[in-house]
């Protein structure tokens, strides 16, 4: 049985809420009738939260360099795009 990465379940984890986070902030500048100041401090942090995309990706370069650690197997490409595209 392969060793887990722990730590990576954390890392996921802070990434989710800041997705959430992100979200949540967008829906609230757009619903309410916030002052001009209010709407660029939200967006200001907003922008500092935006690290969440690239850490979904190096956690998956992780994660999958950790399952194949000496090549990717034969279908890999294949298997993700019928996966992302056609489900």
């Amino acid at each position: 049985m392969k060793k887990q990465i722990h730590e990576i379940y954390w890392i996921r984890a802070v990434a989710c809420l800041t997705v959430v986070m992100i979200h949540s902030l967008t829906r609230t500048y757009a619903t309410y009738e916030l002052p001009n100041s209010t709407v660029d401090y939200i967006r200001s942090i907003q922008i500092v939260l935006l690290y969440a995309t690239p850490m979904f990706i190096l956690i998956s370069e992780i994660v999958i360099a950790k399952v194949y650690p000496d090549k990717l197997p034969r279908s890999f490409y294949k298997k993700r795009f019928l996966y992302l595209f056609l489900f």
